[in-house]
């Protein structure tokens, strides 16, 4: 549910990024440009990276189990809604059922077990900021525009044609 793309990839790319996060908001839409760019070839794969859960995250996940993850996520991104009615007012819009996600926002203590665990191993493996982009298994240091990313995975998916 946190991942889109093809399902038939020649890599993945993973994003761990923060809905609070201002430099995750600055690349949102360079993030999107490189899903319709990369998404017929490639997996994009979202998780949560904070420095605690958010009631962002738990949203999302909540959304995630209705099939409206990406579109809560865009949503988030987009409009940095603050409380429950902000978030209430989001799912409306793109139709998500509000009784269950009240009912999945009392209910969240395996949502939250979910993401920090998640959290914990990005810490683990020393990815401690957002955003970061984990491409093919290998984190990316380089220039953060869509130019010098596109260029990089544009690299891999040639390697791997080359192989294919």
């Amino acid at each position: 549910a946190l991942s889109r793309g093809t399902n038939n990839p020649l890599f993945n790319v993973w994003v761990p990024s923060d809905f609070s996060c201002s430099e995750c908001q600055k690349h949102y839409d360079m993030f999107q440009s490189l899903y319709e760019r990369y998404g017929d070839k490639v997996r994009f794969n979202f998780t949560h990276l904070s420095s605690a859960i958010t009631l962002s995250s738990i949203v999302a996940e909540c959304c995630a189990e209705q099939g409206k993850f990406w579109e809560m996520h865009d949503l988030i991104f987009l409009n940095t809604p603050r409380d429950t009615v902000d978030f209430l007012n989001l799912a409306e819009r793109i139709d998500v059922d509000k009784n269950k996600l009240l009912k999945c926002l009392r209910n969240s203590s395996d949502i939250q077990k979910r993401i920090g665990s998640n959290m914990s191993q990005l810490s683990a493996l020393n990815v401690n900021v957002t955003p970061t982009l984990i491409v093919d298994g290998t984190l990316y240091y380089g220039e953060f525009s869509l130019e010098k990313i596109s260029e990089y995975i544009d690299e891999i998916i040639s390697k791997k044609q080359e192989r294919g």
